[in-house]
């Protein structure tokens, strides 16, 4: 999607539902899922970290 030029919320959510990518419970892509799961790529929680 970089090389498509979308970078907002919205725009990946829309590339996403255009590819027919569903979420995990079968549904479209909304703005605030995409940026739900960004976030949680970008901060793991501490029990999938791993080991120091």
């Amino acid at each position: 999607m970089r090389e498509s030029g979308v970078a907002s919320l919205r725009g990946i959510a829309a590339a996403l539902n255009a590819r027919g990518v569903r979420t995990a419970r079968g549904g479209r892509w909304a703005a605030t899922q995409v940026g739900a799961v960004l976030r949680r790529a970008a901060h793991p929680a501490p029990w999938e970290r791993p080991p120091r």
